[in-house]
């Protein structure tokens, strides 16, 4: 093998390539002048490169293709999906909204298997699956404690009186003994 140097046309690093076959490839990052996610294609084996960008504010950080024109795309936030070789990207999963599928921020990979039916999303607020191609998504994470608390006050006076701050997921209060 023989490697050689390839401008690839963003200025950050690319945090994920996948190849649909030798000549059509994707690869996704971010723009750190306007922090516009990015992703690019080749056609031609990686020698020339070309922008498609989803419209994300957020760094695409993994994507997975099942074959040249279907794949999903993982942002920080969202996840995206094309059926038309990332020419449009639509978003299918929200986490701070209550218009689109819940799925965690803080996304960090996508894997599709069984003929690219069922796909799995790992997120800090755990995983998320679906069984047909994106269209539902739902949690997997029944009887699992996911969260991150970044800090805690206790009333100085009142017993088993807590306020805590979670990371993504507000401020909780606890005012009994034990957890829920």
């Amino acid at each position: 093998i023989n490697w050689s140097d390839q401008f690839s046309g963003t200025d950050k690093n690319l945090l994920s390539i996948v190849f649909t076959n030798l000549n059509t490839g994707y690869a996704t990052g971010g723009e750190t002048n306007n922090g516009q996610g990015r992703i690019i294609k080749t056609t031609n084996g990686g020698n020339n490169w070309f922008t498609q960008l989803s419209g994300s504010s957020m760094d695409f950080t993994s994507l997975y293709f099942h074959n040249p024109d279907s794949g999903y795309a993982v942002t920080t936030s969202n996840l995206y999906k094309t059926i038309n070789g990332g020419t449009t990207w639509v978003k299918i999963s929200t986490w701070a909204s209550t218009v689109g599928q819940y799925v965690h921020a803080d996304q960090h990979n996508v894997q599709w298997w069984d003929g690219g039916s069922k796909l799995m999303f790992a997120c800090d607020g755990g995983i998320h699956y679906s069984v047909d191609n994106g269209t539902t998504i739902r949690d997997r994470n029944k009887g699992l404690r996911l969260k991150q608390f970044y800090s805690v006050a206790i009333h100085p006076t009142q017993t088993n009186y807590f306020l805590a701050g979670a990371q993504d997921n507000g401020v909780h209060r606890l005012n009994h003994p034990g957890l829920d």
